[in-house]
């Protein structure tokens, strides 16, 4: 069984998958008709992105760090 991750690695924080759902939805161009092309919705995406961010790494796995935890508490005693 595969695992899938439900999040595409282009979002970089919370602001992203909002934005890319409210535009699927169609709640972004309502938005637009009513408060105009320059509704400060790009200001809160990257507001968002910053207070939320997605930190996934893809350079360290979790166990290697686990195990350097280890050797490093062995060499300690």
């Amino acid at each position: 069984m595969s695992t899938k991750s439900t999040l595409p690695s282009k979002d970089r924080g919370f602001g992203d998958t909002l934005a890319r759902i409210f535009t699927r939805t169609g709640i972004k161009k309502v938005v637009e008709a009513v408060a105009g092309e320059n509704c400060g919705c790009e200001e809160r995406q990257e507001k968002l992105n910053k207070i939320f961010p997605y930190e996934i790494s893809t350079t360290t796995d979790t166990a290697d760090v686990l195990h350097e935890e280890e050797r490093s508490v062995r060499d300690e005693g």
